[in-house]
């Protein structure tokens, strides 16, 4: 069965959360710099608009999860204002870990609906 593209974007949003996460954890390792968080962190909100623009072609609301790019951004720029130590990333991971987790039961809460309209979806002409 083909993947639809809400389906394809919802994936592409959980691999830049996780790429997110992993940037964080570089951040705090001296791995990675802090263009490099914010380049990951670009790519999450380019994902995320993708899947927001993906769920209202279906016309389901997702107007309560706009705050998490915003949110997410605030979290990460007191993080990185800090320097990186897996200390710095241990105090700011339960706020981003709180918004990550807001996001991912906002979509898991759509899923019933998502699978409501998929099959009328897919009847209608591009």
């Amino acid at each position: 069965m083909a993947q639809t593209a809400a389906g394809h974007a919802v994936h592409q949003l959980l691999l830049s959360v996780r790429g997110l996460l992993e940037a964080l954890r570089q951040w705090s390792e001296q791995r990675m710099d802090e263009t490099d968080v914010s380049d990951a962190y670009v790519h999450f909100g380019n994902n995320f608009n993708a899947t927001i623009t993906e769920f209202r072609a279906l016309r389901i609301d997702m107007d309560d999860l706009l705050i998490v790019p915003d949110e997410l951004r605030g979290h990460l720029e007191q993080c990185l204002a800090e320097e990186p130590s897996p200390r710095a990333l241990d105090g700011f991971l339960p706020p981003v870990n709180m918004t990550m987790k807001k996001l991912l039961q906002g979509l898991a809460d759509r899923q019933p609906l998502y699978r409501q309209v998929l099959p009328q979806a897919r009847r209608m002409p591009k």
